[in-house]
């Protein structure tokens, strides 16, 4: 049997017992949506014509469920698709510039670091978004829209300037805010509205989506640049950017204003809560150790060009090229397959354990490149390998990462953990396999970070154990007696 409800904002008001409830939410000039989930509620009346009304969280799986639509899952692909463009032509477009504009290395490693600054920053716009929803307007949707207004003038003087000065760069750091933004955001907004039996598959369709789209961007903007020009590359890379911004906008946003956010999420209380609980310190060594495990592709990048000389050789750039489309390719495949297992295996620490142990074996190719003097096949069959062990490990990560942000603060807690995943990946592992390489090659250096995996599956193990906890408090209270609204 089917009961229906009436859904609105927090309120679920239920009418008889038992089975399937259709939930029909209802918005002030907006239409009416309906939904059918089924789950056992128990402390309902026996008579099927009481009214009894439920109070919901709107920062509940509950809800969550009651707003998700399976063209999230879509959005999320095309924003991260045109994101995996946009990075690689934006960062192939700066290094060009600064080259022609007569820069030094460590003149162009000082500049880009500071044009990087504001990544540093991405929690604290996701602090802003959380806390500050726009009214009517709604709570990511705003600033979302604020980031992508900022690109056009960031853009537009990056196209104007044609010499290196201080105005260039104040407009490469705006178009890196504006990106930051809308990252940021959108990462926010897609832990808002993913029930946690999703996490898996939206976060396979993002990485996965991410690494073709970062394989497309890193042949088609080094190839049509010197084609086309430039100045027109750099607008092609700003309508990548604008389609990120317009495909976050599609998502549907639970509706939450400040007033609910004070009395239901006051921000001392949270904060206070989320780091006096050790789930969320095991999720920052969890992110720094076992994503740091992974970064290897940056060394393997510096021995493939500089040790073995491939940068002095076009012909062998061409194949470097080649090579990483591979492995992005593969990253996609794998990112796919995890995430359609991870709904059923969440909360098992052997299935992690598993895929951790596939990844160091999907490694192992490394070790015929050098055995065969670096012949091309096994450079490609170990970028294969090795992109789709990234892709499963990545989307692991980011799926706990979704499920241990706190309500109210899914914004902050976020950023700061992807924060936490790229000192993993950019410092912690990239030094470590640096220092081994120079003494005992590259593929066994590379197995110097397995340490940084287990130290991450033993504080997983924990986490999964505090989560499942949580999961087994019910997120439906209800309240007998009272009148129905509207």
């Amino acid at each position: 049997m089917v009961n229906k409800s009436t859904f609105r904002y927090n309120t679920f008001h239920y009418e008889g017992n038992g089975g399937c409830r259709q939930y029909t939410e209802s918005k002030a000039g907006r239409g009416r949506n309906s939904v059918t989930f089924c789950k056992t509620i128990t402390h309902f009346p026996q008579e099927e014509s009481t009214l009894t009304t439920i109070q919901i969280s709107r920062f509940s799986d509950e809800a969550k469920r009651a707003n998700w639509r399976k063209s999230f899952l879509a959005f999320e692909a095309i924003f991260y698709f045109f994101q995996g463009v946009y990075l690689t032509g934006m960062q192939t477009f700066l290094a060009v510039r600064m080259a022609e504009f007569g820069l030094t290395l460590s003149e162009q490693a000082s500049f880009s670091a500071l044009i990087g600054l504001p990544t540093y920053l991405k929690m604290f716009i996701g602090l802003l978004s959380d806390r500050l929803p726009f009214a009517r307007l709604g709570r990511r949707k705003p600033y979302i829209a604020l980031g992508a207004l900022l690109y056009v003038p960031g853009f537009a003087v990056l196209f104007g300037v044609k010499g290196f000065n201080g105005l260039w760069v104040a407009a490469a750091v705006a178009v890196q805010i504006a990106w930051v933004m809308v990252d940021t955001t959108l990462d926010a907004l897609t832990v808002d509205v993913t029930p946690d039996e999703h996490s898996g598959a939206i976060q396979g369709a993002a990485q996965g989506a991410r690494m073709l789209g970062m394989g497309a961007g890193i042949l088609l903007i080094p190839l049509l640049g010197p084609k086309i020009g430039w100045d027109t590359a750099l607008i092609l890379i700003a309508v990548f950017a604008l389609i990120q911004g317009a495909a976050a906008l599609l998502f549907r946003e639970l509706p939450v204003d400040r007033e609910q956010l004070r009395t239901e999420m006051p921000l001392g209380q949270v904060i206070k809560r989320v780091f006096s609980r050790r789930l969320s310190w095991l999720s920052i060594l969890f992110s720094v150790f076992f994503m740091g495990s992974i970064g290897l592709s940056s060394v393997i990048s510096a021995y493939l060009l500089t040790e073995l000389g491939w940068a002095a050789d076009p012909a062998l750039m061409a194949v470097y090229g080649t090579a990483n489309l591979v492995h992005y390719g593969a990253a996609a495949l794998g990112s796919a397959v995890a995430g359609r297992f991870i709904a059923r295996y969440k909360n098992n620490p052997v299935f992690y354990a598993v895929v951790s142990i596939l990844f160091w074996v999907s490694i192992l190719p490394w070790f015929l490149v050098g055995s065969s003097g670096e012949r091309m096949f096994w450079v490609y069959a170990a970028q294969l390998t090795y992109g789709i062990g990234r892709g499963m490990m990545t989307v692991l990560v980011y799926s706990v990462v979704m499920r241990v942000c706190p309500k109210s603060l899914e914004g902050f807690m976020f950023a700061t953990l992807t924060s936490a995943m790229n000192f993993g990946l950019y410092t912690i592992t990239p030094k470590t396999m640096a220092f081994f390489t120079e003494r005992i090659g590259l593929a066994p250096s590379m197995f110097s970070a397995v340490p940084y995996t287990i130290i991450g599956l033993l504080a997983l193990g924990l986490i999964l154990r505090d989560l499942a906890k949580q999961e087994s408090v019910r997120d439906v209270v209800p309240e007998r007696g009272q009148a129905p609204s509207g």
